[in-house]
């Protein structure tokens, strides 16, 4: 393909027709999920709680730094699977948030674990986590259902500050991009 042709002004285009598009969806994406998250969590406050029973877990992971000498870290934590019953029907979740969307995303399973960082069975907070799995299964754990839809249910009804990054990146994402469609649009009306 030949490229001599192409000027800055036939760059620009693509650049606004691939990514204009691509910011609008991410952004609002982020923001509706974040915002819709944050009022599942204020909900929870208010929702019944009953006794459940823990029936499976997994240990899962995430990848993060704190410092760029250090390198990489990982986080490991136990996703829980309970049943409750609820108004005389049982049900089964593995929801630790009343928001865990954005959440579930961040951790891996197990198997996913990159190799080059050795095994994961000789860090420590997977071995006590490992401990824990086995333990946990069969404990009563006290769940939190919400009354209007009973198959929604959470471990935790607490509200998570971290749900507010996915709000705030949103917002300037999308309301940025809308801007700059906004002004691209003026200017060629006028």
């Amino acid at each position: 393909m030949n490229f001599d042709h192409w000027n800055y002004s036939i760059i620009a285009t693509l650049f606004i027709i691939v990514f204009t598009p691509l910011a609008l969806y991410f952004g609002y994406w982020l923001l509706i999920t974040g915002m819709v998250g944050a009022l599942k969590m204020l909900q929870s406050k208010k929702w019944k709680p009953v006794i459940g029973k823990i029936v499976a877990s997994q240990i899962r992971f995430n990848t993060y730094s704190n410092d760029s000498s250090i390198g990489t870290n990982f986080r490991f934590v136990l996703k829980k699977t309970y049943t409750y019953n609820f108004k005389g029907k049982t049900f089964t979740s593995d929801q630790t948030l009343a928001s865990d969307y954005l959440y579930d995303k961040e951790f891996k399973n197990i198997e996913k674990f990159p190799k080059k960082y050795g095994d994961y069975k000789n860090y420590p907070e997977y071995i006590s986590l490992e401990k824990q799995s086995t333990t946990v299964i069969g404990k009563p754990v006290t769940v939190y259902v919400n009354p209007k839809h009973p198959a929604s249910a959470c471990l935790e009804n607490r509200f998570e500050k971290e749900i507010f990054l996915p709000i705030f990146m949103g917002a300037i994402l999308s309301f940025g991009a809308t801007y700059f469609l906004y002004t691209i649009f003026r200017s060629l009306m006028l």
